[in-house]
């Protein structure tokens, strides 16, 4: 998984949105509310898309 280049594209998705969600859940601009449900979602998406990658049968290597 560690090289992997569309897990490692799902992680750094998924750690890009948990930030966004933390500042937008901290501002008092008036779009704020909205932004944090858009993360929130975002995230919930990019996570059920790396529970399916950990889940999908990986192919096993013949040394």
């Amino acid at each position: 998984m560690a090289k992997d280049p569309e897990f490692l594209a799902l992680c750094e998705d998924h750690d890009v949105c948990v930030e966004a969600l933390r500042y937008w859940a901290q501002s008092n601009a008036p779009e704020s509310e909205h932004r944090v449900l858009e993360y929130h979602a975002l995230i919930k998406e990019l996570e059920e898309e790396i529970f399916q990658f950990l889940a999908a049968p990986k192919p096993r290597r013949l040394d």
